[in-house]
């Protein structure tokens, strides 16, 4: 029981530094892909994709969104697309 509560408490405490450090958490990375991307168009669009593109696809999807308007955090993007290469198609909040 004391390991799971320090495991609890490390991981808690992991989430802090990094919602401290701007980074976010996997929830809000879906969040502010949701919010960017359905700006401009359906995130079906996105949630089609999912299992098809790479790490790399996705960087590149996003820059290159960003370049036609869009406003996703230039510093976020490489957490995004490894988020997104972590989602299976039909999976998460863009896909609902």
């Amino acid at each position: 029981m004391k390991v799971m509560k320090a495991i609890v408490t490390a991981a808690m405490g992991a989430g802090v530094i990094l919602l401290a450090m701007g980074m976010g958490t996997a929830s809000d990375l879906g969040q502010e892909l949701d919010e960017n991307c359905s700006a401009c168009h359906l995130t079906k669009y996105i949630c089609q994709k999912l299992d098809k593109q790479d790490e790399a696809a996705w960087v590149s999807t996003i820059k290159r969104m960003n370049s036609n308007g869009a406003d996703f955090p230039v510093d976020k993007i490489d957490a995004a697309a490894a988020y997104l290469v972590g989602l299976k198609a039909g999976d998460g909040p863009l896909c609902d």
